[in-house]
């Protein structure tokens, strides 16, 4: 079948740092018409928190033309974060504290997305998704100086078909 490599990501300037980077790349093959299975990585970094990942994702692909293409997915995943917040936030505590825990976690990871395909070329397409990411543990910068295990993000891709 067919397969796929993509690259995605955002810059949310809403965090506790003022700045937070997202990437993830994703390798898929399509073992059915539409519907995809792959392996993900993904990587983010602000001033206060290091945070990879590693997983599997799954997606289906709703084709309705040649030029726009909707797709649903799901994915889990290992998730580990180094942070250090000066004082600002405890790691895992979710809320601001008075002094910081400054260290190294880990969690398991489960998300979902929702988004939009526009094929520039018959191997090529970006995509606009919106991104729902859970863990069993506080890994994600959010609004304000705290942490959270809810993550809710729109990222802006392209994807190679080969």
């Amino acid at each position: 079948g067919t397969k796929e490599l993509g690259l995605s990501g955002n810059l949310d300037f809403d965090t506790a740092d003022d700045a937070l980077l997202e990437l993830d790349i994703t390798l898929g093959r399509f073992f059915r018409d539409s519907w995809e299975i792959g392996v993900l990585a993904g990587f983010a970094t602000s001033d206060s928190l290091t945070r990879f990942q590693v997983g599997a994702f799954t997606e289906y692909n709703l084709e309705i033309g040649r030029l726009w293409m909707p797709f649903v997915g799901a994915n889990v995943n290992l998730i580990a974060v180094d942070a250090d917040f000066n004082g600002k936030t405890e790691l895992g505590g979710g809320s601001v504290q008075s002094s910081a825990l400054t260290g190294e976690d880990s969690a398991f990871g489960a998300g979902g997305v929702l988004g939009i395909k526009s094929f520039l070329h018959k191997n090529a397409a970006l995509t606009l998704a919106l991104n729902m990411d859970w863990s069993t543990d506080d890994v994600f910068l959010k609004s304000g100086d705290t942490v959270g295990d809810t993550d809710l993000t729109v990222q802006l891709g392209i994807r190679y078909y080969f």
